[in-house]
């Protein structure tokens, strides 16, 4: 669906600004990544079943436990969202074990690389233009582009 993206420093966005309540919900509502159950034949025509795939109990559905690919990016975006208000969520009392976990910045690490690959992968190939503005010196970029995206929420309730 037609989406216009809203780029400007200080637009406002629930996703948006100092850790809080509101901004954390926000993001708990679309970084969830909750598996599904995939068919045997589905993985098999994907070439991915293996002696080690985890199977699901019947009374869940059976099937092959997986999850959604962008879930996880949203969580690996909403982890580094975190990570640069590290000092409130290491104190945070739900966040503080994580967050001070002797692995938290090799799970960092991971993240910015799947972001990485994600991001070279399918290479936004959409123009930003430049504008003058008073009062400022130098061209300005207008991030509000157009673009044909997939309803996340859709996704996300799927």
């Amino acid at each position: 669906h037609p989406v216009q993206w809203v780029g400007e420093f200080s637009a406002p966005s629930k996703w948006r600004g100092t850790p809080n309540a509101a901004v954390d919900a926000a993001w708990d509502s679309i970084a969830h990544m909750g598996a599904i159950s995939v068919p045997t034949e589905e993985l098999e025509r994907l070439g991915r079943l293996r002696n080690s795939s985890v199977t699901l109990p019947s009374g869940d559905g059976g099937g092959y436990m997986a999850s959604i690919a962008a879930f996880h990016q949203m969580h690996c975006l909403n982890l580094l969202r975190k990570y640069s208000y590290l000092d409130y969520y290491r104190v945070k009392p739900d966040e503080a074990a994580f967050f001070n976990a002797p692995t938290l910045r090799v799970h960092v690490d991971h993240c910015i690389e799947m972001l990485r690959q994600v991001l070279m992968c399918s290479a936004d190939l959409h123009l930003i233009v430049y504008d003058w503005v008073e009062q400022v010196h130098y061209p300005w970029p207008d991030f509000g582009t157009d673009h044909m995206c997939r309803d996340y929420e859709q996704v996300h309730n799927w």
